[in-house]
């Protein structure tokens, strides 16, 4: 009889042994699975692709469509109108032709063309759409600066992001200064 005990015993024990290491595996592997969840989430808030939601924005004297991510700013410096997203940038400029003798004379090519001379190693550029733009490298960021004329000023909207996400950005700025129309 005190065999059987004895087996029982050592049966029992090796159970809660094995209870004992089942328990602590399914914690391990939730631990592990809300860090995982965790990673991903982050991962994925990291490399957010573009939203695929626009909103249109107006000002007065031009209108322009932006993913709706941006929100206008108050902080503009110099401009006259800022936007923002988390990562991304715009600067809406507005120069009357009334500001400097011989402007209004310019074709948009000659004003940017005459900008590339403020912005070093700014390279000017068309695109098949007729989008006349500058596109160069100033403190750490890219710069995508487009240029339209309207019916008494030249309209600078520069777009910017950090140097290393060029890639991911420059085709969003050209579809939203595609989008612009001056008055």
């Amino acid at each position: 009889m005190e065999e059987k005990n004895t087996e029982e015993s050592v049966s029992q024990r090796e159970q809660d042994v094995r209870t004992e290491r089942a328990r602590r595996i399914r914690g391990i592997l939730l631990i592990l699975s809300v860090l995982a969840g965790i990673g991903l989430g982050l991962l994925l808030a990291r490399n957010k692709p573009a939203s695929s939601g626009e909103k249109l924005f107006q000002a007065e004297g031009f209108e322009i469509t932006l993913a709706d991510r941006f929100l206008e700013t108050g902080d503009r410096g110099e401009y006259d109108r800022a936007y923002r997203s988390n990562r991304e940038s715009l600067l809406v400029l507005e120069l009357p032709f009334a500001e400097e003798p011989g402007l209004e004379e310019l074709s948009v090519e000659d004003y940017a063309a005459k900008l590339t001379e403020t912005h070093p190693g700014a390279e000017l550029s068309r695109t098949q759409e007729g989008i006349v733009f500058l596109e160069y490298e100033e403190e750490g960021e890219f710069c995508l600066l487009s240029v339209s004329r309207g019916s008494g000023a030249f309209w600078q909207f520069r777009f910017s992001c950090k140097a290393g996400n060029r890639d991911k950005y420059r085709e969003d700025f050209l579809k939203f200064a595609a989008s612009v129309t001056v008055r």
